[in-house]
């Protein structure tokens, strides 16, 4: 298991692909955590979903994007959402990844 922690989800950009290529690697599976959200913007699962959610989520083709650019597959790339996903299923989710961003 890899753990990368990201200030941003421009993570294709050339300089940061260059040094992450040696990591990420086209077979591994992805756990996205997302934390960088305020509280008091974020206080729904519709709010997350307007964030991160596959369907217009601000964020998501952004990271999909930035991970798919490394060869990974979008359905490899599992979001966490801290409303919906119980312990047992974020755990689940980390522990079948080879890598979590």
């Amino acid at each position: 298991m890899i753990n990368i922690l990201l200030e941003g989800y421009d993570i294709d950009v050339p300089w940061l692909f260059d040094e992450l290529k040696a990591y990420i690697k086209p077979n591994h599976e992805v756990a996205v955590i997302a934390l960088a959200y305020r509280d008091n913007r974020v206080k729904s699962p519709e709010d997350w979903n307007a964030l991160y959610g596959k369907d217009n989520g601000k964020y998501y083709d952004g990271i999909v994007g930035g991970l798919t650019a490394y060869g990974i597959s979008e359905d490899s790339i599992d979001f966490l959402n801290y409303f919906t996903d119980s312990k047992e299923t974020a755990k689940q989710k980390i522990e079948n990844t080879k890598s979590i961003t």
